[in-house]
Protein backbone atom coordinates (compact mmCIF):
# COMPACT_ATOMS: atom_id res chain seq x y z
CA UNK A 1 0.00 0.00 0.00
CA UNK A 2 2.81 2.37 0.89
CA UNK A 3 4.57 1.64 -2.41
CA UNK A 4 1.38 2.41 -4.32
CA UNK A 5 0.98 5.78 -2.65
CA UNK A 6 4.64 6.62 -3.26
CA UNK A 7 4.33 5.67 -6.93
CA UNK A 8 1.19 7.82 -7.34
CA UNK A 9 2.90 10.78 -5.70
CA UNK A 10 5.89 10.46 -8.02
CA UNK A 11 3.64 10.32 -11.09
CA UNK A 12 1.77 13.43 -9.97
CA UNK A 13 5.06 15.28 -9.42
CA UNK A 14 6.34 14.35 -12.89
CA UNK A 15 3.02 15.43 -14.43
CA UNK A 16 3.22 18.84 -12.77
CA UNK A 17 6.80 19.33 -13.95
CA UNK A 18 5.77 18.51 -17.50
CA UNK A 19 2.96 21.05 -17.42
CA UNK A 20 5.32 23.69 -16.05
CA UNK A 21 7.90 23.01 -18.76
CA UNK A 22 5.28 23.18 -21.52
CA UNK A 23 3.83 26.47 -20.31
CA UNK A 24 5.02 29.50 -22.31
CA UNK A 25 7.59 31.69 -20.60
CA UNK A 26 6.18 34.94 -19.27
CA UNK A 27 8.29 37.90 -20.44
CA UNK A 28 10.29 39.61 -17.73
CA UNK A 29 8.57 42.68 -16.41
CA UNK A 30 10.31 46.01 -16.64
CA UNK A 31 10.44 47.93 -13.30
CA UNK A 32 8.63 50.79 -15.08
CA UNK A 33 5.58 48.58 -15.55
CA UNK A 34 5.95 47.62 -19.22
CA UNK A 35 7.07 44.29 -20.63
CA UNK A 36 10.52 43.89 -22.10
CA UNK A 37 10.65 43.42 -25.85
CA UNK A 38 11.09 39.75 -26.62
CA UNK A 39 12.46 40.24 -30.17
CA UNK A 40 15.29 42.59 -29.19
CA UNK A 41 18.75 41.07 -29.22
CA UNK A 42 21.90 42.54 -27.75
CA UNK A 43 24.46 43.35 -30.43
CA UNK A 44 27.39 41.00 -30.93
CA UNK A 45 30.66 42.73 -29.99
CA UNK A 46 34.08 41.70 -31.26
CA UNK A 47 37.11 43.38 -29.67
CA UNK A 48 40.55 43.26 -31.26
CA UNK A 49 43.84 45.16 -31.06
CA UNK A 50 44.76 47.58 -33.84
CA UNK A 51 48.18 46.46 -35.16
CA UNK A 52 51.06 48.69 -34.15
CA UNK A 53 49.05 50.81 -31.74
CA UNK A 54 48.00 48.61 -28.81
CA UNK A 55 44.58 50.31 -28.98
CA UNK A 56 41.29 48.45 -29.13
CA UNK A 57 38.83 48.22 -31.99
CA UNK A 58 35.20 47.38 -31.18
CA UNK A 59 32.91 46.04 -33.91
CA UNK A 60 29.20 45.79 -33.08
CA UNK A 61 26.83 43.72 -35.23
CA UNK A 62 23.09 44.38 -34.81
CA UNK A 63 20.50 41.81 -35.87
CA UNK A 64 17.67 44.13 -34.78
CA UNK A 65 17.69 47.92 -34.67
CA UNK A 66 15.93 50.19 -32.16
CA UNK A 67 13.37 52.48 -33.76
CA UNK A 68 11.94 54.41 -30.77
CA UNK A 69 12.59 55.30 -27.16
CA UNK A 70 10.89 52.22 -25.69
CA UNK A 71 13.08 49.89 -27.75
CA UNK A 72 16.25 51.85 -27.04
CA UNK A 73 15.55 51.65 -23.30
CA UNK A 74 15.89 47.86 -23.46
CA UNK A 75 19.58 48.06 -24.33
CA UNK A 76 22.18 48.45 -21.61
CA UNK A 77 24.82 51.06 -22.48
CA UNK A 78 27.35 49.26 -20.30
CA UNK A 79 30.42 50.61 -22.12
CA UNK A 80 31.25 53.89 -23.88
CA UNK A 81 31.62 51.96 -27.15
CA UNK A 82 28.17 50.44 -26.96
CA UNK A 83 26.70 53.84 -26.05
CA UNK A 84 28.40 55.33 -29.14
CA UNK A 85 27.01 52.60 -31.40
CA UNK A 86 23.49 53.16 -30.04
CA UNK A 87 23.87 56.93 -30.48
CA UNK A 88 24.66 56.46 -34.17
CA UNK A 89 21.60 54.25 -34.61
CA UNK A 90 19.42 56.86 -32.88
CA UNK A 91 20.33 59.51 -35.46
CA UNK A 92 18.91 57.29 -38.21
CA UNK A 93 15.39 57.78 -36.84
CA UNK A 94 15.21 61.58 -37.13
CA UNK A 95 12.92 63.06 -39.79
CA UNK A 96 11.28 66.52 -40.04
CA UNK A 97 7.87 64.85 -39.91
CA UNK A 98 8.67 62.74 -36.85
CA UNK A 99 11.62 63.86 -34.72
CA UNK A 100 10.04 62.36 -31.58
CA UNK A 101 11.36 58.81 -31.93
CA UNK A 102 14.93 60.04 -32.26
CA UNK A 103 14.58 62.45 -29.35
CA UNK A 104 13.21 59.76 -27.06
CA UNK A 105 16.11 57.47 -27.97
CA UNK A 106 18.54 60.28 -27.19
CA UNK A 107 16.84 60.64 -23.79
CA UNK A 108 18.29 57.21 -22.94
CA UNK A 109 21.84 58.09 -23.99
CA UNK A 110 22.44 61.68 -22.92
CA UNK A 111 22.48 63.89 -19.85
CA UNK A 112 21.68 67.55 -20.44
CA UNK A 113 22.98 68.55 -17.02
CA UNK A 114 19.83 70.64 -16.60
CA UNK A 115 16.63 70.18 -14.63
CA UNK A 116 12.99 70.77 -15.51
CA UNK A 117 11.97 74.25 -14.43
CA UNK A 118 10.62 74.34 -10.88
CA UNK A 119 11.80 70.86 -9.95
CA UNK A 120 14.86 68.72 -9.31
CA UNK A 121 13.92 66.31 -12.10
CA UNK A 122 16.66 65.96 -14.74
CA UNK A 123 15.62 67.50 -18.03
CA UNK A 124 15.74 64.94 -20.88
CA UNK A 125 17.05 65.74 -24.34
CA UNK A 126 13.53 65.84 -25.79
CA UNK A 127 12.54 68.70 -23.46
CA UNK A 128 15.78 70.66 -23.52
CA UNK A 129 15.05 73.34 -26.12
CA UNK A 130 18.64 74.42 -26.92
CA UNK A 131 19.65 70.86 -27.81
CA UNK A 132 16.46 70.12 -29.72
CA UNK A 133 17.01 73.26 -31.82
CA UNK A 134 20.67 72.42 -32.44
CA UNK A 135 19.74 68.89 -33.56
CA UNK A 136 17.06 70.25 -35.88
CA UNK A 137 19.49 72.75 -37.44
CA UNK A 138 22.14 70.11 -38.12
CA UNK A 139 19.72 67.54 -39.50
CA UNK A 140 17.95 69.90 -41.89
CA UNK A 141 21.19 71.49 -43.15
CA UNK A 142 21.57 70.07 -46.69
CA UNK A 143 18.82 67.54 -45.78
CA UNK A 144 21.50 65.67 -43.88
CA UNK A 145 18.97 63.63 -41.93
CA UNK A 146 18.47 61.42 -45.02
CA UNK A 147 21.90 59.82 -44.69
CA UNK A 148 23.99 61.09 -41.75
CA UNK A 149 23.06 58.19 -39.45
CA UNK A 150 23.83 55.59 -42.11
CA UNK A 151 27.15 57.24 -42.99
CA UNK A 152 28.83 55.64 -39.94
CA UNK A 153 27.67 52.09 -40.68
CA UNK A 154 29.73 49.38 -42.33
CA UNK A 155 29.66 49.41 -46.13
CA UNK A 156 28.14 52.91 -46.43
CA UNK A 157 29.86 55.25 -48.89
CA UNK A 158 28.95 58.37 -50.81
CA UNK A 159 29.09 56.30 -54.00
CA UNK A 160 26.31 53.93 -52.85
CA UNK A 161 24.25 56.72 -51.25
CA UNK A 162 25.34 55.56 -47.78
CA UNK A 163 23.60 52.21 -48.00
CA UNK A 164 24.89 50.02 -45.15
CA UNK A 165 25.63 46.31 -45.25
CA UNK A 166 23.17 43.79 -43.85
CA UNK A 167 23.51 42.99 -40.99
CA UNK A 168 24.34 46.45 -39.73
CA UNK A 169 27.80 46.93 -38.20
CA UNK A 170 29.44 49.83 -36.36
CA UNK A 171 33.24 49.93 -36.00
CA UNK A 172 34.68 52.09 -33.21
CA UNK A 173 38.19 52.77 -31.94
CA UNK A 174 39.77 53.43 -28.58
CA UNK A 175 41.34 56.84 -28.14
CA UNK A 176 45.01 57.22 -27.28
CA UNK A 177 43.82 59.47 -24.43
CA UNK A 178 42.51 57.11 -21.75
CA UNK A 179 40.89 58.64 -19.88
CA UNK A 180 40.38 61.76 -21.97
CA UNK A 181 39.92 63.77 -18.75
CA UNK A 182 40.41 62.74 -15.16
CA UNK A 183 37.54 63.06 -12.69
CA UNK A 184 37.32 66.25 -10.67
CA UNK A 185 34.96 67.57 -8.03
CA UNK A 186 32.98 69.32 -10.78
CA UNK A 187 32.92 66.63 -13.48
CA UNK A 188 33.31 62.85 -13.87
CA UNK A 189 36.09 61.07 -15.76
CA UNK A 190 35.59 61.34 -19.53
CA UNK A 191 36.37 58.76 -22.19
CA UNK A 192 36.71 59.46 -25.89
CA UNK A 193 35.44 57.08 -28.58
CA UNK A 194 36.54 57.50 -32.21
CA UNK A 195 34.77 56.50 -35.41
CA UNK A 196 35.98 56.77 -38.99
CA UNK A 197 33.76 56.90 -42.06
CA UNK A 198 34.17 56.79 -45.82
CA UNK A 199 32.37 60.10 -46.23
CA UNK A 200 34.93 62.23 -44.36
CA UNK A 201 38.69 62.67 -44.34
CA UNK A 202 39.07 62.80 -40.57
CA UNK A 203 37.76 60.83 -37.60
CA UNK A 204 34.77 61.91 -35.55
CA UNK A 205 34.43 61.44 -31.80
CA UNK A 206 32.17 61.74 -28.78
CA UNK A 207 32.92 61.95 -25.06
CA UNK A 208 31.26 59.66 -22.52
CA UNK A 209 30.96 59.38 -18.75
CA UNK A 210 29.54 56.76 -16.40
CA UNK A 211 26.49 57.85 -14.40
CA UNK A 212 25.49 56.75 -10.92
CA UNK A 213 23.49 53.79 -12.27
CA UNK A 214 26.53 52.43 -14.11
CA UNK A 215 25.30 53.41 -17.59
CA UNK A 216 27.51 55.27 -20.05
CA UNK A 217 26.11 58.50 -21.46
CA UNK A 218 27.21 61.17 -23.89
CA UNK A 219 28.92 64.05 -22.13
CA UNK A 220 27.51 67.50 -22.86
CA UNK A 221 27.06 68.50 -26.50
CA UNK A 222 29.77 66.23 -27.86
CA UNK A 223 27.03 64.31 -29.74
CA UNK A 224 26.93 67.19 -32.22
CA UNK A 225 30.39 66.20 -33.54
CA UNK A 226 28.77 63.32 -35.40
CA UNK A 227 26.47 65.68 -37.30
CA UNK A 228 29.16 67.56 -39.19
CA UNK A 229 28.93 67.50 -43.00
CA UNK A 230 29.99 64.44 -44.97
CA UNK A 231 30.54 63.93 -48.68
CA UNK A 232 27.38 64.43 -50.73
CA UNK A 233 25.72 61.16 -51.78
CA UNK A 234 26.33 60.21 -55.42
CA UNK A 235 22.65 60.47 -56.35
CA UNK A 236 22.52 64.05 -55.09
CA UNK A 237 25.60 64.95 -57.13
CA UNK A 238 24.10 63.51 -60.33
CA UNK A 239 20.63 64.94 -59.73
CA UNK A 240 19.80 67.28 -62.60
CA UNK A 241 18.26 70.68 -61.86
CA UNK A 242 14.61 71.25 -62.65
CA UNK A 243 14.08 71.73 -66.38
CA UNK A 244 12.06 74.53 -67.91
CA UNK A 245 12.03 76.93 -70.84
CA UNK A 246 15.43 78.36 -71.60
CA UNK A 247 15.73 82.01 -70.70
CA UNK A 248 15.38 84.38 -73.67
CA UNK A 249 18.72 85.85 -74.71
CA UNK A 250 18.41 89.57 -75.33
CA UNK A 251 20.88 91.36 -77.55
CA UNK A 252 22.01 94.74 -76.34
CA UNK A 253 23.08 97.46 -78.79
CA UNK A 254 25.42 100.26 -77.98
CA UNK A 255 23.55 103.42 -76.90
CA UNK A 256 23.37 106.33 -79.37
CA UNK A 257 24.96 109.39 -77.90
CA UNK A 258 24.27 112.83 -79.38
CA UNK A 259 27.07 115.34 -79.10
CA UNK A 260 24.73 118.16 -78.21
CA UNK A 261 23.67 116.32 -75.05
CA UNK A 262 27.20 116.07 -73.68
CA UNK A 263 27.94 118.46 -70.80
CA UNK A 264 30.40 121.27 -71.35
CA UNK A 265 33.85 120.79 -69.89
CA UNK A 266 34.60 122.79 -66.82
CA UNK A 267 36.95 125.75 -67.19
CA UNK A 268 40.60 124.71 -66.90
Amino acid sequence: MFLRLLSAALCALLLLQGISAAAPAVPAEDPRGTFLLTDREEPREVVSLIPGTGLEQHVFTFSTLPSNGAEMAQYEPDSPYKAMALLILAFRAWTPENPTDCLEMLDCLTDTGSTIAGSDTPCPFSRYTPWVSALNDRMTQNDKYRYIGNAYLGGATAENDYTPDDPVTVTLRQSAYEPYAEATEESPALYQVLVSLEGADSDRYCLFFRDGAGNWKVYGRSWINLLADVKTPETDVLLLPETGPLPQVLTQSEPTVKTETLPARAAG
